[in-house]
């Protein structure tokens, strides 16, 4: 952010800042979502069927 306002034409413009930030958003929130698949799978079981599976 320091460049953004020393430099006159910055190379890393604050629109690139932003773009990343949100490609980074969207990454995470790709992996929250692929997470909670798994989790409300597992959660369904009932204590007794995840301790008698060998």
């Amino acid at each position: 952010l320091t460049l953004l306002i020393l430099v006159p034409e910055p190379i890393i413009t604050s629109y690139t800042v932003l773009e990343i930030a949100g490609w980074l958003l969207i990454s995470l929130l790709v992996v929250f979502v692929s997470s909670l698949y798994p989790t409300i799978k597992f959660a369904r079981k009932s204590i007794l069927e995840i301790m008698n599976q060998p």
